[in-house]
């Protein structure tokens, strides 16, 4: 049994089902391919990152991979202002 409630993880995993779909749209509109292969490797890594969490070994380890899915998370964030060219 992991460490992170249900609820969370069933967010974490419609999250990335989510960036998907908003990357598909993305690639529809002619979005440059960089920003929506960078977009799509941060927003899923959100999830891969967070399930990982839930089933580490040490409190060390799971502190370590909820930061990097923090870390993903701002990427994320930076992605998505750049294609849609807010400052």
């Amino acid at each position: 049994m992991g460490r992170l409630r249900l609820e969370l993880l069933d967010r974490i995993e419609a999250f990335s089902h989510a960036v998907l779909d908003v990357v598909g749209l993305m690639d529809d509109q002619g979005v440059s391919r960089r920003i929506v292969d960078q977009l799509a490797a941060s927003g899923t890594s959100v999830g891969a990152n967070v399930f990982e969490a839930d089933e580490a070994m040490s409190r060390k380890d799971f502190v370590k991979c909820l930061s990097i899915a923090a870390k993903e998370l701002s990427e994320t964030r930076y992605w998505l202002r750049l294609a849609i060219g807010r400052d």
